[in-house]
């Protein structure tokens, strides 16, 4: 499976990355620090099975880019990683083409959620679905 990250934290990018590497078996992941840099590699974005977007970023939000890679990449499946769990994001951030929401301290639970989102499941974090 083909994974994108997209997360300012160098540190959290990092380590998510790797726990996804050793979660899902055969995983190819690619990330990068902004939108831009993502909406940069549209070769690459192009080929991916699951986009995961942190909403607090540098210049563009993450609403805004899942909404542009929605546009140019309608089966790009993106998923929603954050602390940041209000209902005005969870909706804003479905209704710009995420078909999941996970809280970051659930990272136990993203390899599910990941591997959920691609056999065409929504994925929604407990703490967000209360």
């Amino acid at each position: 499976m083909r994974i994108g990250v997209v997360e300012d934290d160098d540190q959290f990018r990092r380590y998510f990355s790797g726990l996804i590497k050793a979660e899902i078996s055969d995983s190819e992941v690619f990330a990068w620090a902004s939108p831009e840099k993502c909406l940069s590699e549209q070769n690459i974005l192009r080929n991916l099975d699951v986009l995961v977007v942190d909403l607090h970023l540098p210049g563009m939000h993450g609403i805004q880019l899942i909404g542009e890679v929605s546009k140019i990449f309608p089966d790009l499946d993106c998923l929603i990683l954050t602390n940041q769990a209000d209902d005005s994001s969870i909706i804003r951030g479905l209704a710009a083409g995420a078909v999941g929401y996970i809280a970051k301290h659930e990272l136990k639970s993203i390899a599910q959620a990941i591997i959920d989102v691609r056999q065409g499941k929504g994925a929604i974090s407990p703490v967000v679905a209360l």
